[in-house]
């Protein structure tokens, strides 16, 4: 394994970190500290960024053109997942049979981190199934 599939391989990880933890922390908000500010989010988030910046940072040009062209492939069928899933939830939401729910912005919130937590896990997945299997069949 190359160090150009590791960096990106470690790009798609801490993506999809930063997505679950922005789910996990919504999650929490809504069920569980109902309402409470949680401060901690805010130094976490930090933490993460600056990582993800200093990685990113050292092995931004460790990207070859094999690793261009499946994450171009991957980038293509992730927009798509997400274009179609947002478009479901707008038909859902605009229906006559919705119009009488009661959905807060907190609950709109956490289903749209569920579409991107699964947007991001799918890039990482097809990633990987990619490089195992080749881009070339």
């Amino acid at each position: 394994m190359s160090r150009s599939e590791i960096g990106v391989k470690a790009n798609l990880v801490s993506e999809l970190l930063m997505i679950s933890y922005f789910f996990i922390d919504l999650l929490l908000k809504k069920f569980i500290f109902k309402g409470e500010d949680i401060w901690i989010t805010f130094i976490i988030l930090f933490a993460f960024w600056a990582c993800d910046f200093m990685y990113n940072k050292k092995y931004n040009d460790l990207v070859d053109e094999a690793s261009k062209l499946m994450l171009l492939k991957v980038n293509q069928i992730a927009s798509k997942i997400m274009l179609y899933s947002v478009f479901v939830i707008a038909v859902f939401f605009s229906a006559n049979h919705t119009r009488a729910l009661d959905i807060s912005n907190l609950d709109i919130g956490v289903i749209l981190l569920a579409v991107l937590f699964i947007q991001s896990l799918s890039k990482l997945i097809l990633y990987i199934y990619f490089d195992k299997r080749g881009i070339c069949n």
